[in-house]
């Protein structure tokens, strides 16, 4: 009885979240203070889920770096969205993206077989054809030894897209 008190009384102090103005180390702030889940469900929930997405998809460094913290409190749709936003950004800035994907682990929305796969919900075979062209030659210039293993395995799974 005195622990559910306890929580009670911790989570009527808790500080609420504040994600205005919107940016990557404010987010990041955030999953600091409160976790990821917390805040990619309150991402969710005012709509900002979507400005994020946009930003990881548009390819910026500073929001593609925030994707692994905020990968940690996806679920469902908000894991999908960020796997499809990170396979938007991989054409605009394949070392960022490739950085932060994963060659293996649970299902992850950084897994390479993921976001190297062109997960795009409704796509059109031009576009799928389009895609791969790029993307393989961004993904197959990067140069960085550090990235060699998980650039390998990314162009395996390119190289499956029809």
């Amino acid at each position: 009885m005195l622990t559910l008190l306890l929580s009670a009384a911790l989570a009527a102090t808790a500080a609420p979240l504040s994600l205005t103005p919107l940016t990557p180390s404010v987010v990041q702030t955030e999953i600091r203070g409160h976790g990821a889940k917390p805040v990619v469900d309150q991402l969710w929930k005012t709509g900002a889920w979507w400005q994020v997405t946009e930003n990881i998809g548009a390819g910026k460094l500073d929001w593609i770096a925030v994707a692994p913290d905020l990968a940690e409190g996806t679920d469902a749709a908000t894991s999908e969205t960020l796997g499809i936003s990170l396979a938007e950004a991989l054409p605009k800035s394949p070392g960022a993206v490739l950085a932060v994907v994963q060659l293996n682990g649970d299902a992850s929305p950084l897994l390479v077989s993921k976001v190297c796969s062109a997960p795009f919900l409704e796509d059109t075979a031009r576009h799928q054809h389009v895609y791969k062209s790029e993307t393989l030659h961004a993904v197959s210039a990067v140069a960085d030894p550090q990235l060699s293993n998980v650039k390998a395995a990314c162009l395996t799974e390119l190289k499956k897209i029809r």
